[in-house]
Parts: C-alpha cells; structure tokens; sequence
C-alpha cells in the first residue's frame, strides 16, 4: 500500500493495495445509498485494470454525487496522485481531512504525497494524525520515519521505521530505510542486518544492495562488499553509486587492479562523475 512516487509523479501501488482499498470504501459506505457504494468500488476496479482516465472519471462522478463524502474526494486524490497530478491530489486529500479528519487513508495518503513532493514539515501533522489513528499501520509509520529523518529526528525515525516493519515484516522499502538510518545511528551491525533483510525480499532493489555494500565497507568486511555490490552493478551497470563503491570495497579488499578497472569504467560511463575521476586518480597513485 505504500505511495511509489518516481519520475514524472506517482507510481501504481500493487493490485492487492487497490482490492484492499475497494473493499474499505465499500465496507465504509455499508449504511450510504448504493450508488455510491457502487461508484467507489468502481472506481477501484478501475484503478486495479489500470485505466486511470476511466477511474478518475468515477471518483469524479462520485464527488459530484456526493460532494461532502469524504471517502470519495479522498479516493479521488488517489487516483489524481496515480496519475501525477499531486497538487490536486493534495487539495483532494484536504477537502476530505476537512470533512472527515479521522479519515486515516486521507491523513496518510496527503503526508505520503507531501513526503513526496519534498514538502517534508508540512508531511508531519498529516503523518502524525495518521499514526494516531492507526498505531499500527506499516505505511503511516513508514512515512511519517522519513519525514522524521529528513527534518533530523532520527531516534524518532528509527522508532517509527521499527514499528513499520514490525507490522509489516515484508515491507522491503521500510527495511531498507531502516538500515540506512541505523547506520547513522551508528549502529551498523543493526544496519547490516535491516539491509540483508531488504535484499532477501527484494533481490531486484538496487539501492538496498548498495546500501548493504556501504555498511560492509564500513565495518571493514571487504570480501562481504565485493560479492554484494558486484551483483548490484551485474544487475544494474547503471548504477554510478554502487560501482564507486565496489572500487572502494575491491580496494579495500587489496585487489588494486580490480578498482582501477571499476573506476575507468565509471568515468567512461559518466564523464562528468568527478568523483569517481578523483577516485581513479587516487587509486593510480598508489
């Protein structure tokens, strides 16, 4: 269920989050007449096809239906933010706070798409609402430890992204954030074990294998960040990060040869990279 916002605007969430949601709405509703029920979960099937034009046509009828159902301009905003729009979305999530502010989707979909958006103080009294209506749900908690880390609370992003895979064990992203916050905690044997477990969900995530790889350079286990960032850059060649630090794991490990190659093919990928033009220099002086 989590908001996947990449690129252009907001990524699909899966297709269980979309049956789950269509379910809320019309369980939400099982006191309301029928055709709003009806045009909700439309809505949400819609949505689940993956015809986004169709679906906000139907969250649309249902607003001007029933413009003060909270439930339909919040899944109206929804759909908006799956297709980009993310400043309508947020008006969306507002006028349904405003009619309903013990919505909890609304809360959490208006501080994940602020979260978003970069907009990170004004993500907090959403996330922060959300969390308190439901304590233990993985997304709220999830959303509301970034912003906390962003803004620099990051005991309270710990806590939160904690609790996030505590109610959701295989919520990769959190796991990840996690690790990564972990490590500036300076916990890194916490981190390390967070990072394995991001990967072991998700194989495919390239940033929690770099991740991983960094927090194995810095507890000094080279051999450990060859093997996990030479996969990385296997399955992602384009990832400048994690061939840098695969040089710095090679170097580390004692194999000079090895890091110089990663560093010239880094530079020829990205020949304003001066990092790892620096980095190259470094290792030929040696």
């Amino acid at each position: 269920m989590v908001w996947r916002i990449a690129r252009a605007g907001v990524r699909a969430l899966t297709a269980s989050a979309i049956v789950v949601y269509a379910c809320a709405a019309v369980a939400a509703q099982s006191g309301a007449r029928e055709p709003e029920a009806a045009l909700l979960a439309r809505t949400a099937q819609l949505m689940h096809a993956g015809r986004l034009d169709a679906a906000r046509d139907a969250a649309q009828q249902a607003v001007a239906a029933y413009p003060d159902s909270a439930r339909a301009h919040d899944q109206l905003g929804f759909v908006l933010g799956l297709q980009g729009a993310t400043d309508e979305a947020i008006a969306e999530f507002r006028r349904a706070i405003a009619l309903q502010p013990a919505l909890a989707d609304a809360q959490y979909h208006l501080g994940a798409t602020l979260w978003w958006t970069k907009q990170f103080d004004a993500a907090r009294a959403p996330l922060e609402r959300a969390v308190a209506l439901r304590p233990a749900h993985a997304e709220s908690r999830y959303y509301r430890g970034l912003v906390r880390k962003q803004l620099g609370d990051l005991p309270g992003a710990v806590g939160d992204l904690r609790a996030a895979v505590r109610a959701d064990p295989g919520l990769a992203a959190a796991h990840m954030q996690l690790g990564v916050a972990l490590q500036e905690y300076g916990d890194i044997d916490g981190a390390i074990a967070a990072l394995e477990t991001a990967v072991q969900l998700d194989p495919s995530r390239a940033d929690a294998g770099n991740s991983l790889g960094l927090a194995l350079i810095n507890k000094g286990e080279a051999e450990r960040a060859v093997a996990t960032l030479r996969r990385v850059v296997e399955q992602h060649p384009e990832f400048g990060s994690a061939r840098l630090n695969l040089g710095t794991a090679l170097l580390q490990n004692g194999d000079l040869d090895g890091a110089v190659r990663e560093y010239r093919d880094l530079t020829q990928r990205e020949p304003k990279n001066a990092e790892a033009f620096y980095d190259l220099g470094l290792a030929l002086k040696q």
